[in-house]
């Protein structure tokens, strides 16, 4: 199997399929947010109209940044159309470390939930971050490390510094 051919399967492996089911995800949190936006603005402009210019003003504004928020919240809609996959798919060179940071929520000592977010550092300084499930985030790993031979995965304080100061040196050269 051609190396193109094998990267090209790994987009229909399951720990990719997971990953754009999460930018998805994000996605339709943050539509859905810009949605109640919208909703908040025409409501304090529609109860607030003839009473008070400057609340009438803010919802105003609200509505027009959420209607902006809401553009570039459908654009990724579908993961597909998301800057991550873009990269992923097309330049993925461009990313050089990759790490994950689990939260755990333990009121009373008892685990109440657990979140993952997975953290994917550009050449440029640029970063994209991911919430995913936290038991899904080895699969996802492993897929990602043979999707991405040149990236490095896992933080460490030594990995921040060098990234800090030449992200490239966190390429891997068997790659």
């Amino acid at each position: 199997m051609s190396d193109k051919a094998q990267k090209s399967s790994l987009f229909r492996h399951p720990g990719i399929r997971t990953l754009l089911r999460a930018i998805e995800r994000e996605s339709m949190v943050k539509l859905i947010l810009c949605l109640a936006l919208f909703i908040a603005g025409m409501t304090l402009v529609g109860t607030t109209l003839k009473s008070s210019l400057l609340l009438s003003l803010i919802g105003f504004f609200a509505v027009l940044w959420s209607l902006r928020l809401c553009a570039f919240a459908a654009r990724e809609l579908h993961s597909e159309d998301s800057k991550l996959y873009y990269i992923l798919r097309h330049q993925p060179r461009r990313i050089v470390w990759v790490y994950a940071v689990v939260t755990q929520r333990m009121p009373f000592g008892l685990t109440f939930s657990r979140q993952a977010v997975l953290y994917f550092k550009m050449i440029d300084g640029d970063e994209i971050t991911v919430s995913v499930p936290a038991r899904k985030v080895r699969l996802i790993s492993k897929t990602l490390n043979r999707l991405l031979p040149h990236a490095t995965f896992g933080y460490s304080e030594e990995k921040a510094r060098t990234y800090d100061k030449q992200p490239e040196m966190l390429r891997r050269k068997k790659a």
